[in-house]
């Protein structure tokens, strides 16, 4: 006797059900994931992205009668809040999933063949994929289905079956890939896509609509965390969304290879989201602004990440990246410094980053309307202080001066919710001076003092920590709000080349006027000079906008005259740059009382 079997309709409530149940599931995993990751790179953060990624299903989906707006505000969703190299896959997944689906209820067919387009268009938007990773388990999973109805076409069998094979391609992902095997743990993106499977399953049988439960936070457990030795070749996990109506992604993909690896390009109806691995962050964004419109970046620095896992202090140390500190020196100090937004004609760039100021330097001629900086937001730097207290058990923020910028009211404000773990200093300094505090925090650091002690020593050292500035023209620092208008304009008149400093309670003032740069240098000498008389020399650093030869002049002059050489010389931060114009030249020194 032959079975026959009922087919189903599936209704937009019960695959609405479906994504959130799968969401709020692969959520509560989430710091397992990060303790199993190790592919890619092994930088902790496969479950916080994958539970990013799936929040934002959460907070922006909604549920329609018609199937075809409910998927698409789903694939929106995950558009737009898609992190990393697991988040974005999982994205793409889902994305591909809505492409075909019908406006009506879905028969089995339908949900099946949208599973499989699924898949086509993971493997597709990867530029390499590779295998043991979740685009294998959703493969199999997939297959599996589809194998299973073509027996039976008993779709509800069919789906719950199918899990098994979801957990036994997870279980041999370490067979398929070396470094898995290496650290005897399973793909931690292909264990989010199991956990979701599990919810997703459950949620697809439930046809009432569901109530979304508030994610569970998870706790570190530092004893599970993997300690891996790999190189990372490429250092910032770089991400952009795009809003643009480009439909071909090809092109995009064959442009961006040559800039790094791990590149995903996941295409939505309205959005382009692209992910890669790369050393030129800026060439990546400086592509895709002839795609569209970038609405989004972000670029994580891998290498700091991975080295957060073994702290060599108690203390984390953070700065803005409005401080001119030398790469090296911030990598060998593991100096944390959280990126600044520029916006530049309505697109975000990342200060230093995405936007350094070289490249501003090259295009300031260019701008419609000029740039402007934008203070970081709340959340932003309560989950930078988060992650930062999963490694250290206290962190010092030393911020550019809160005349200048809001910046330090919001770390100040972010700082409050982690009840006195937080120390938040207001440099009353920009640029090489800030710079240089936070130096000095550095070696308090090193020495074992308590942040209390450093607090009070950096606060101290405020005090004695000057920089003098000498600037072309003062329009950029009339532009930026840095001076007053009428001051510019009287500048202007007269050629005035003042020098710029900053005040004791940290506001931008000038001082005396030159009407050369010859005369504006011996300006700024003599003062530096004064500042040693009757105090002792800390150090001092030389910075500079496009103009490392005057920069590299002054490091001999000044080392004959103070008998010690310059800490280092580097280019100005694109904010500073911004404000200061081209062709800034300036010196930042500390001293201390003598004893």
């Amino acid at each position: 006797m032959i079975r026959k079997y009922k087919h189903m309709t599936i209704k937009s409530t019960q695959v609405y059900n479906a994504f959130m149940s799968g969401a709020q599931s692969l959520i509560l995993q989430k710091q397992i994931l990060n303790e199993l990751n190790v592919f890619p790179v092994a930088d902790g953060d496969t479950g916080s992205n994958m539970a990013y990624t799936m929040e934002g299903i959460l907070r922006s989906s909604k549920h329609y009668d018609s199937m075809s707006e409910t998927m698409n505000s789903i694939a929106d969703a995950v558009s737009l809040n898609a992190k990393g190299n697991s988040g974005a896959i999982m994205a793409q997944f889902i994305i591909g999933f809505s492409e075909t689906l019908p406006d009506h209820e879905l028969s089995d067919k339908d949900f099946i063949d949208g599973l499989k387009v699924a898949v086509k268009k993971v493997y597709e938007a990867l530029s390499h994929p590779v295998e043991g990773t979740m685009i294998t388990v959703m493969r199999l999973w997939v297959d599996e289905i589809d194998t299973l109805y073509q027996k039976s076409h008993d779709f509800t069998t069919t789906i719950n079956t199918s899990l098994n094979k979801a957990y036994e391609a997870l279980k041999d992902t370490p067979n398929l890939l070396q470094i898995l095997k290496d650290h005897h743990v399973v793909d931690s993106g292909a264990k989010g896509f199991v956990h979701f499977l599990e919810g997703f399953i459950k949620g697809l049988w439930t046809t009432e609509k569901i109530i979304i439960d508030e994610a569970v936070e998870n706790h570190v457990h530092e004893s599970h965390m993997i300690d891996s030795s790999e190189e990372i070749h490429f250092r910032y996990c770089t991400e952009a969304l795009v809003r643009t109506d480009l439909t071909d992604t090809q092109d995009v993909k064959n442009r961006l290879e040559c800039l790094g690896d791990s590149l995903l390009v996941v295409r939505s109806k309205h959005y382009l989201k692209v992910h890669i691995h790369t050393n030129t962050p800026e060439k990546v964004m400086d592509d895709l602004k002839t795609s569209g419109t970038i609405i989004q970046q972000k670029a994580d620095d891998m290498i700091l990440q991975h080295l957060d896992f073994t702290p060599n202090s108690k203390i984390a140390l953070v700065t803005d990246s409005i401080a001119d500190l030398p790469k090296g020196i911030i990598d060998e100090a593991r100096i944390h410094v959280f990126p600044l937004t520029i916006m530049i004609e309505d697109a975000p760039f990342l200060d230093r980053i995405t936007m350094p100021s070289r490249v501003f330097y090259e295009r300031i001629n260019t701008f419609k309307s000029y740039p402007s900086s934008s203070q970081p937001t709340l959340k932003s730097i309560e989950d930078y202080y988060k992650n930062l207290l999963q490694h250290y058990e206290q962190v010092l923020v030393i911020s550019v001066s809160s005349k200048m910028s809001g910046t330090y009211h919001v770390f100040k404000k972010a700082a409050e919710v982690y009840e006195g773990k937080i120390v938040v200093i207001d440099s009353k300094q920009n640029s090489g001076a800030q710079g240089l505090l936070v130096m000095r925090a550095h070696e308090l650091i090193q020495q074992g003092l308590s942040i209390d002690v450093i607090q009070e020593t950096i606060e101290k050292a405020i005090q004695n920590t000057k920089i003098f500035v000498s600037v072309d023209t003062l329009k950029y620092m009339v532009k930026m709000g840095r001076l007053k208008p009428i001051v510019g304009r009287i500048g202007k008149w007269v050629n005035m080349k003042p020098i710029v400093t900053i005040d004791e309670t940290g506001h931008g003032v000038t001082k005396g006027a030159s009407f050369s740069k010859k005369q504006t240098e011996h300006r700024m000498i003599k003062e530096v000079v004064n500042m040693t008389k009757d105090k002792k020399l800390v150090n001092y650093c030389i910075v500079h906008g496009n103009d490392l030869k005057r920069a590299e002049r002054f490091s001999t002059l000044l080392t004959q005259k103070l008998n010690k050489a310059p800490l280092f010389i580097d280019e100005i931060s694109t904010i500073v740059a911004m404000s200061a114009g081209p062709k800034t030249f300036a010196i930042a020194i500390q001293v201390e009382d003598n004893q």
